[in-house]
């Protein structure tokens, strides 16, 4: 089927029955989908597109940085660089297979993030059930599970919301446990929780309703190099004593404390959620696994890794989060 045929529906719209009508497991497409699509703590990313190649297609001599594909005249510049913001992006989207930036599109993108956070209590965050898309192709490794409809069309939801980690199903297992999630879709308790070094955003969502919601923002990471202040301070063999670090050090009390609190404010609803969906990395994960009486016991079975690629976390970013993981795909 061609690509702009192809349309993505929501398992809130109305329609959803039509298309979910004499569904089978494609067992044609299983290799395409293994079952175990996680490493052990970490996020699923797409398979490599060569996309990185169409910009780093120059070799430059000297002082290099040929991820960014830029010179230097001095070693200091070349050190600069590579604790910069810039370089650190470029050197995730080269590991998620994307493209990289120049130094204007890193700034214009984090741009558009901040007009994001400050503008997102005033947006409106509506959007179509059934909305047509040509950014999706069929990738071996794939987030998604296939299944066939009576009409022939291909369905793709995402397997996060079917099965566990390392779980071997059955195509019978898995096609029940997407009409368990069907007929509780309006009832079912769903929770997303988003960290990072300066931000916190979460939200529990039951059916197309917004229990609970917040987002939190702290002052923690240091210009040019962008790094935490405290991940600063264990490279360095004295603590700086600026009014800057003294400010970000406590701010990053603040934010492990209050993102902490908020989650635990809404443990009821957690607790009751059927599925958790977790964006932290590694260094922060201990704001929810760490302690003597950790809020998640990072082996429950209900957490699932957020198998997209995110910005940061705010809440019309947990909303978008929310509507594109209880969507299916038709072909």
């Amino acid at each position: 089927m061609d690509k702009k045929s192809m349309k993505v529906v929501s398992l809130f719209n109305g329609q959803i029955e039509h298309f979910l009508t004499g569904l089978e497991f494609d067992t044609e497409n299983v290799k395409s989908c293994p079952m175990d699509p996680f490493l052990e703590d970490e996020e699923i990313r797409l398979p490599a597109q060569d996309l990185w190649s169409k910009r780093r297609n120059v070799f430059v001599k000297g002082l290099t940085c040929q991820q960014c594909g830029i010179s230097f005249e001095d070693v200091d510049q070349q050190r600069k660089h590579f604790k910069s913001d810039w370089h650190l992006e470029n050197l995730k989207r080269k590991l998620a297979s994307l493209t990289i930036l120049t130094k204007d599109e890193h700034y214009k993108l984090i741009e558009q993030d901040n007009d994001t956070d400050s503008n997102e209590e005033d947006e409106d965050d509506d959007e179509r059930d059934i909305v047509e898309d040509s950014s999706f192709e069929k990738k071996d490794g794939s987030p998604y599970l296939y299944f066939r409809n009576h009409d022939g069309n291909q369905i793709s939801i995402f397997r996060v919301l079917l099965c566990e980690r390392k779980e071997s199903i059955t195509g019978d297992l898995l096609s029940n446990r997407l009409f368990q999630i069907l007929r509780r879709k309006h009832h079912q308790l769903i929770s997303i929780l988003m960290l990072d070094s300066c931000r916190f955003a979460g939200a529990i969502f039951q059916g197309e309703k917004t229990l609970v919601h917040k987002r939190l923002r702290y002052y923690t990471v240091r210009a040019q190099s962008g790094t935490r202040q405290s991940a600063h301070d264990n490279k360095c063999h004295h603590v700086k004593r600026s009014v800057g670090a003294t400010i970000r050090r406590a701010n990053e009390a603040s934010l492990i404390n209050n993102t902490q609190n908020l989650i635990r404010s809404w443990i009821n609803h957690i607790n009751s959620s059927d599925l958790i969906f977790l964006r932290c990395p590694p260094t922060q994960k201990f704001v929810i696994f760490g302690g003597k009486e950790p809020i998640l016991n990072k082996d429950d079975a209900r957490i699932r890794y957020i198998p997209l690629t995110t910005k940061a976390p705010s809440s019309k970013e947990v909303k978008r989060i929310y509507s594109t993981l209880f969507s299916i795909r038709v072909e």
